[in-house]
């Protein structure tokens, strides 16, 4: 620190010896400099694209595609390949495991994450790098989070054991540091992403708060809690309270709308099993086959060759012909059928509304309003007439019951399972509440672009840049116009003044009379000068050499 504080008292003093132009030069030349390292900082990784999930299938990217133009996040296609750039992906992959927009199998976001292996390493050494690089990729996914200020990844990947050998899962530990509560949605989002990054059973994933030392794990699907019912309820009466207000507030001025809803989110799983016909699935298959045939035949008696008579038959000759025989054939075949099998489960992850209730209230302004409109026409100059009430209640029940119908439509829970129809009150109130009414707040924006989104940060940058531009250019002109002035040079009247003029009429100035001598002059003769002389070299003599001085004394007082 006292160096620190020495070079800037120096600097100080140094800065205090200019001019105001040498001064604004100075400072020109650092904002120049500000600005050119922004600039290089700003442009020199722009073109640098990465690939967001090298390897995922079409239906993966086409999700991340949403994902990206909903977030206004700058991408590109390229080959099939979605490209961002490399300081934007940890930030969207951070993103999309919250909103649960990530592969189921999130391997092939960390296939390639070391581009060159040595081929000098073992390869039980580059899968130890490979793991590490996995490790780090994911503790900065997840530290780019909503609420998580740092983390750190441990997975523990058992090599594969021989015949014989236990057989050890793989497991994880995620320790993040939150900027607050650390809630079961984003514990669930975080061992997700690293269960699915190498094919690790999310009930081995451990999440640890690194601020409490509390432990958690994520929920097994099909389970509800509590606050998941009452986020489900509280999105839903959210989004179907904006949807009426919205439709609403365009012509009824301060009309109040609540919602209230019930949600079914119990998860249920269906599977079907049923044997297909023959030839679509089952057949019959011939097993096996024993046959035994037997066959005799006995030759019989025949004429002798030429014509003859139709006479009996002669002994003495025989010849082969047709006689009688005997056959014997023996089976036995066995059969085995196949029945084909087709098994189907459906998992309905519920989470539909049963029924919704609305109730909408219209300030008493708008029904006069009505009324007014449907008077005849009148004199400008006239005040508006106030309505009586047996006037308004006409209008009231049309406009109450044509309200009812509306918004009956926007809370139709019919398409769902074990619904139930909703019901609707309208009212009139008697004034206007202050400061409701007006039309639904937008989120804050610049130029069209959200304050919250990643494309906000391309745009700080830009006005950054432009602000130091702007400034840069400004301090040289100041500059440039202060070297340019002339300073002007004071008259010699005004640095030794002049004397004051003179009487010209009077011939006589003035008479100078006699004064003494301010110093009186002494003569000295050289007798004196050489006396003076050498007691100066005396006395220097036994200032600067005693010894010797000593030894000429005694020597000028022994010859006097």
């Amino acid at each position: 620190m006292e160096r620190l504080r020495r070079a800037w008292v120096s600097i100080s003093a140094a800065m205090a010896r200019l001019t105001t132009s040498q001064k604004l030069l100075v400072v020109s030349v650092a904002v120049v400099m500000a600005m050119t390292l922004f600039l290089i900082q700003l442009y020199a990784g722009k073109n640098e694209l990465v690939a967001l999930m090298p390897g995922a299938s079409s239906e993966d990217q086409q999700r991340a595609v949403r994902f990206l133009r909903s977030s206004a996040v700058k991408f590109e296609e390229q080959d099939g390949q979605l490209m961002v750039p490399a300081s934007a992906r940890p930030i969207v992959l951070a993103q999309m495991a919250e909103a649960d927009a990530l592969p189921g199998d999130a391997r092939i976001l960390f296939d390639n994450l070391i581009d060159k292996q040595s081929w000098t390493l073992s390869q039980r050494q580059n899968q130890q790098l490979e793991t590490i690089a996995v490790q780090n990729e994911l503790a900065a996914i997840i530290s780019k989070m909503s609420g998580i200020r740092g983390a750190t990844v441990i997975l523990n990947l058992p090599e594969k054991r021989s015949l014989g050998q236990p057989n050890t899962l793989p497991s994880a530990a995620a320790t993040v540091f939150p900027t607050r509560s650390l809630d079961q949605n984003t514990v669930d989002s975080i061992a997700q992403l690293v269960a699915g990054s190498r094919g690790i059973d999310p009930k081995l994933v451990r999440v640890i708060d690194g601020t409490t030392n509390r432990q958690f794990k994520a929920r097994e699907e099909g389970t509800m809690a509590a606050s998941t019912y009452l986020e489900y309820v509280a999105a839903v009466e959210s989004r179907k309270q904006q949807q009426i207000q919205e439709m609403l507030t365009s012509y009824i001025p301060g009309v109040i709308v609540t919602v209230h809803a019930q949600v079914d989110v119990t998860q249920r799983r269906t599977e079907t099993n049923s044997v297909l016909p023959e030839g679509k699935g089952s057949a019959t298959l011939l097993k096996s086959e024993l046959t035994k045939n037997r066959e005799d035949r006995q030759p019989v008696s025949g004429g002798e060759p030429g014509p003859r008579s139709n006479t009996r038959e002669d002994i003495t000759g025989l010849a082969s012909g047709s006689g009688a025989g005997t056959k014997e054939t023996t089976g036995d075949s066995q059969f085995d059928t196949e029945f084909g099998r087709e098994t189907s489960v459906i998992i309905d992850p519920r989470g539909n509304p049963t029924k919704i209730n609305a109730v909408v209230n219209i300030p008493r302004p708008y029904f006069v309003d009505v009324w007014r409109s449907r008077q005849p026409a009148a004199d400008a100059a006239a005040p508006a007439a106030e309505p009586a009430e047996t006037d308004l209640e006409p209008i009231v029940t049309s406009e109450t019951e044509r309200i009812k119908r509306e918004v009956e439509l926007q809370i139709d829970t019919s398409a769902g399972a074990e619904t139930i129809k909703g019901e609707v009150q309208v009212s009139m109130i008697p004034i206007a509440p202050a400061g409701i009414g007006g039309p639904p707040v937008q989120p804050a924006s610049i130029m069209g672009i959200p304050t919250g989104s990643i494309a906000m940060d391309g745009l700080v940058k830009n006005i950054a840049l432009g602000g130091l531009a702007v400034l840069a250019l400004g301090m040289v002109l100041v500059t440039a116009m202060r070297s340019s002035k002339r300073e002007s040079l004071p008259t010699a009247a005004e640095l030794v003044g002049l004397p004051p003029a003179l009487d010209g009429g009077s011939e006589l100035v003035g008479e100078a009379g006699e004064a003494e001598s301010a110093l009186t002059g002494i003569e000295l003769t050289d007798d004196d000068m050489r006396t003076r002389k050498i007691g100066e070299q005396v006395s220097d003599l036994v200032s600067e050499k005693p010894e010797d001085a000593a030894r000429l004394l005694g020597r000028w007082i022994s010859g006097s």
